[in-house]
């Protein structure tokens, strides 16, 4: 599975923290055989103004690009779990935790999907707004092409989310 995930923002951040700047850290729970490059890093200081932090999109730090095996279990079709924690906090001398959420990838795991997801971080508190897209690479182990030529037949043929692909 490949995941572009990517931090819009904070909405709701208390009054007291206008004019503060925060920060947005994340770590998966790496597993050795996906050798991730990177498996936590941490977004760009942003400034809160009128309760909210927004990073653009042009902001990499807010940009986590993911290349994951999700392996299928073959009975029920479900993907096993991946979890993903984002924590929100102050960028002070000793930063405060303001808030966090652990999102399971496995939930988003279907191909050429995006949608934009609002989670708390802390209750009655902030919300992290967060893109998620996901795109099969793999599908049974076979690479996935987009099945354009209805004349080949040189591979099977599945679809998904109404697209047919071919598998090679």
């Amino acid at each position: 599975m490949h995941f572009d995930l990517r931090i819009k923002g904070i909405k709701g951040i208390s009054d007291g923290l206008n004019n503060e700047r925060v920060f947005v850290t994340w770590k998966i729970d790496s597993k050795k055989a996906d050798r991730l490059p990177v498996s936590k890093g941490e977004t760009q200081v942003q400034l809160v103004t009128d309760r909210e932090a927004s990073w653009p999109a042009t902001d990499e730090s807010a940009t986590i690009v993911l290349d994951l095996m999700l392996p299928q279990d073959k009975k029920t079709f479900s993907f096993k779990e991946r979890k993903i924690n984002f924590v929100l906090k102050t960028a002070t001398k000793k930063p405060i935790t303001l808030g966090e959420v652990t999102l399971n990838l496995s939930d988003f795991a279907i191909h050429k999907d995006d949608q934009t997801q609002i989670l708390a971080l802390a209750r009655n508190g902030p919300t992290l707004v967060l893109q998620v897209k996901c795109e099969y690479m793999l599908f049974n182990g076979k690479k996935i092409v987009e099945w354009l030529d209805t004349k080949a037949g040189a591979g099977q043929i599945i679809n998904l989310n109404g697209i047919m692909y071919l598998l090679q």
